[in-house]
């Protein structure tokens, strides 16, 4: 039998909801099984779909059979069991969006969380998954870079410096006629 680090299939972490025991009562095909029985199975379904994460029937109910406790297993048939997964277990899975019943693995809150009854820890902008960025993207970035840096090189030299040459040699054209204009 594998336990998880944080709990074993011993223990009873699930309590059974009004919902819960009201199937129990309205299925005929469930008259054998007591409210105890279904608690522990239920419980042990959620361990099952936390551990292996897997939520198949078929797969369910093998590993049920391997990690469930032995007098849970001589207790309620084979039938029973896999009509529970199949009929409630899973279908009230998909109902809630494969929410997890057992409050034991839902996600804690934040530390600063006013509302004392958060079960999901909200995500911050942080902490949201960055999408690695796609290779053309970075590659037309990169060429665009490549251009101005071109472009300015250009600018540079076709434009700029020979203008700065031009009002360069204006100016020492300027200075030779003030000092010429003295020295008559």
């Amino acid at each position: 039998m594998t336990d998880h680090v944080c709990f074993n299939f011993k223990d009873e972490d699930y309590e059974l909801t009004k919902r819960d025991k009201d199937h129990l009562k309205s299925d005929p095909d469930l008259a054998g099984v007591t409210e105890k029985e279904l608690e522990r199975i239920i419980d042990c379904l959620e361990k099952i779909a936390f551990l292996y994460k897997e939520t198949q029937p078929t797969a369910v109910a093998k590993l049920f059979t391997m990690h469930a406790d032995e007098s849970l297993i001589k207790a309620v048939k084979k039938t029973t069991i896999e009509q529970i997964i199949t009929q409630y277990w899973k279908k009230r899975r998909i109902e809630q969006k494969y929410h997890v019943f057992n409050r034991k693995f839902w996600e804690n809150p934040d530390f600063n969380e006013p509302d004392l009854s958060a079960a999901y820890r909200k995500k911050s902008e942080k902490e949201r998954i960055k999408l690695r960025p796609k290779v053309e993207i970075h590659k037309k970035k990169l060429l665009n870079g490549e251009r101005a840096r071109d472009n300015t090189i250009r600018f540079a030299l076709e434009d700029l410096l020979p203008s700065l040459f031009m009002r360069e040699a204006q100016k020492q054209a300027i200075d030779r006629v003030r000092n010429q204009k003295f020295d008559l």
